[in-house]
C-alpha cells in the first residue's frame, strides 16, 4: 500500500471483550446498560460496525485468550510461540496504519507487559499508567495526530 492509498483506508477499532463475556452485552440480547458508550457508538454508526453473532471463546483464561486473539496462535500450542509471532498491530503497521493499544487490563501479571507492551504499537495505554502519563503519551505523539 502506498502513502497515497492510506488516505482511502478505513480506521479500524477492534474491541476485544474477552473478560466480560457476551452474556453482559446488549447487542447480544442482554437487557441493561453495561456498556453505555459502546452502545451509543454502535447505534450512531450502525453501518460501520461488525458484530460477530457466532463468536466463541478460544479460552476461558485471559493469559491464553489474549495472545491467541492477537497472534492467531491456538491456545493449545506451545506457550512461547505467541512471543515469536507478529501481533495484530504489526500487520496493520506493515500496510501503513498507525496503531494504538488502549486497555483497562493490568499487564504486569503473566508477563503481558513484556509480551504486549514492548511491542511495536505506536501508542500503548493500559491501567498501569496514571491519567497524566496517558494524556502525555497521546499529546506527545504529534505524528499520530496527523
Amino acid at each position: 500500500m502506498s502513502e497515497a492509498d492510506i488516505g482511502d483506508t478505513y480506521n479500524i477499532v477492534l474491541v476485544i471483550n474477552e473478560s466480560f463475556g457476551k452474556d453482559y452485552l446488549p447487542f447480544y440480547g442482554k437487557q441493561g446498560r453495561s456498556t453505555p458508550f459502546l452502545e451509543r457508538w454502535i447505534r450512531s454508526e450502525k453501518d460501520k460496525f461488525v458484530i460477530f453473532r457466532n463468536a466463541f471463546s478460544n479460552s476461558t483464561a485471559t493469559d491464553l485468550s489474549v495472545p491467541s486473539i492477537l497472534t492467531g496462535v491456538a491456545p493449545y500450542e506451545d506457550n512461547e510461540k505467541p512471543r515469536r509471532m507478529p501481533l495484530l498491530w504489526d500487520w496493520a503497521k506493515a500496510v501503513g496504519y498507525k496503531t494504538v493499544l488502549v486497555s483497562s487490563q493490568r499487564y504486569t501479571w503473566s508477563d503481558f507487559d513484556k509480551f504486549l507492551c514492548e511491542s511495536s504499537a505506536d501508542i500503548q495505554i493500559y491501567s498501569e499508567f496514571t491519567a497524566a502519563e496517558q494524556v502525555e503519551k497521546i499529546r506527545g505523539d504529534k505524528d499520530l495526530n496527523n
